[in-house]
């Protein structure tokens, strides 16, 4: 098949999900098809365009009250099979924030993460999302204006890391989410970007007060890490969000003990592991037994409420 077909079942598939979910009966009964064939359909649909060519376009899909601008060059297929993306952890931010609180966002994407916690903080918090992606970070600003989120959402187009100046970020070859500092077989050519920590930013900004902090930076966290220690002496009760890959950290550089260590470091002293149903670990001596996952940790002894 040629591309103009690709195409044709690409649009025609994401076509189909949108009217499914704005109908609530026809999603009762997709939702009867368990997961795992759901997840399968997605998957041969993607498989079946990358066969072809990358087609590019953005697509408009409801997201918890939301609308949303997805690209196709994006890993959110999650959104179509299940409905919503990394559930787990918009339970935490949803239960966890509270209006008038301060969020950031490191490795913001498109959005997602980020327009919930402007609407749980409310008119009187504040969203800092960081994304260095142009192509992805055009996406993020178009999702905060269209939710009328301006006025309490910053969107900041430079890297998180351990210095100021400048970097090189690896662009994803099919996902543009998977743009790294790091080489690897999912990335393609470099692109220069800006360079900042989060301790000289919010020196600029007078220390406001943060109580959340989200990072999903494929791999580069233990390096944003390192140039937060002022940010988190200053917030005690501050929560941490932090993906974590053994594949992405491995081409860092560094592993989960390494990381263990860091974390404790800065003053985190208990882990959750989100996917796990908030299963407790105590650092610098445990860490979960997964090769992928959503980890929140504290300072304190619980989840921040």
């Amino acid at each position: 098949m040629n591309a103009a077909a690709a195409d044709l079942v690409w649009r025609t598939y994401h076509a189909l999900m949108r009217a499914v979910r704005h109908r609530a009966w026809m999603w009762r009964a997709v939702r009867l098809v368990p997961e795992r064939a759901r997840t399968a359909v997605y998957r041969a649909v993607e498989q079946y365009r990358q066969s072809t060519r990358e087609i590019d376009f953005t697509v408009a899909h409801p997201v918890l009250g939301h609308r949303m601008f997805l690209c196709s060059r994006t890993d959110l297929g999650q959104l179509f099979v299940s409905g919503v993306y990394e559930k787990d952890v918009v339970r935490v931010l949803v239960e966890g924030l509270r209006p008038g609180m301060t969020f950031v966002d490191v490795g913001a994407h498109v959005g997602f993460h980020t327009v919930i916690a402007a609407r749980s903080v409310g008119a009187r918090g504040k969203v800092y999302a960081f994304e260095p992606q142009p192509e992805v970070r055009s996406l993020l600003e178009r999702n905060v204006a269209q939710n009328g989120y301006r006025s309490r959402c910053e969107v900041l187009g430079v890297a998180v890391s351990d210095r100021q100046g400048t970097g090189r970020l690896y662009l994803g070859k099919r996902e543009r989410g998977h743009s790294s500092f790091y080489a690897s077989d999912r990335t393609a050519e470099a692109i220069p970007v800006e360079t900042t920590t989060l301790d000289r930013f919010f020196a600029g900004r007078g220390w406001p007060p943060v109580h959340w902090v989200k990072m999903d930076i494929e791999g580069a966290e233990a390096f944003a890490l390192r140039g937060m220690r002022g940010l988190v002496a200053r917030n005690p009760a501050l929560a941490l969000i932090m993906e974590f890959g053994v594949h992405t950290a491995r081409d860092a550089g560094y592993t989960h003990v390494r990381l263990a260590r860091l974390l404790h470091g800065l003053g985190f002293r208990i882990g959750y592991w989100i996917e796990a149903g908030l299963r407790r670990f105590e650092l610098p001596v445990e860490w979960p037994a997964t090769d992928y996952g959503n980890l929140l940790f504290v300072q304190g002894e619980g989840p921040p409420t």
